[in-house]
């Protein structure tokens, strides 16, 4: 409440996605603040799982229903594939 991350609920589509992850989105560097799914809110590595993101540098007129996400360690897009992969649901 109050906090300026913006809320997203998707379902993984492959990989693993963790906190402190990154992604680009419409140009803009948005950072993984928090997760959560209905194993915890540990790093995410079972896809079809639905999870709910707490996205840093992102607004909500960035993203809608059925964008793809891919999300890496760190620095976006250091290695050639991304490690996890994400749809809004």
């Amino acid at each position: 409440f109050g906090r300026p991350e913006i809320c997203i609920l998707g379902e993984l589509m492959e990989g693993t996605i963790a906190a402190s992850m990154m992604a680009v989105i419409n140009d803009k560097r948005v950072e993984v603040a928090e997760l959560e799914h209905k194993y915890g809110t540990r790093a995410l590595n079972r896809p079809g799982t639905k999870i709910t993101l707490m996205l840093v540098g992102l607004k909500k007129y960035d993203v809608k229903h059925d964008d793809v996400i891919e999300f890496w360690p760190g620095t976006p897009k250091v290695s050639n594939r991304p490690k996890g992969k994400l749809i809004i649901c």
